[in-house]
């Protein structure tokens, strides 16, 4: 008995550092170069309102980083409010060491061939 409680406990205390670990930052700000781990899991939150009929998609300028997917969050406010704005949150992965840009377009998805309202690129550095 000792030894199964002695192999759980080793086990619950490797367990953190065998996982895949997440970078926690919102990143918010596309000046300031979002530095995460080769495998690391990260945020970037962008300012949003669906009911206009914009939202953001991800373009990787290469395969260091792959974009997992993104929800729409409300702003927090004491009541909801019909058509606030809010932040479309990305959630993405670091692949291998190196860097890569990814460039975020904001636009309405049903109108082809325009130019996008917005664009926010960031840089991201990956680490061992």
């Amino acid at each position: 008995m000792k030894t199964f409680f002695g192999i759980l406990f080793a086990v619950a205390l490797t367990a953190p550092a065998i996982a895949d670990p997440v970078n926690t930052t919102v990143n918010t700000d596309p000046s300031v170069t979002v530095t995460v781990k080769n495998g690391q899991e990260f945020i970037i939150a962008l300012p949003s309102n669906p009911t206009t009929g914009y939202s953001w998609t991800a373009k990787p300028s290469n395969a260091d980083v792959s974009v997992f997917g993104s929800a729409f969050q409300r702003r927090p406010v004491g009541r909801t409010i019909v058509g606030a704005g809010g932040e479309q949150i990305w959630v993405l992965e670091a692949m291998h060491i190196g860097s890569a840009k990814v460039v975020f377009s904001y636009s309405r998805p049903w109108i082809k061939n325009s130019l996008p309202a917005r664009t926010q690129s960031f840089t991201i550095k990956i680490t061992q």
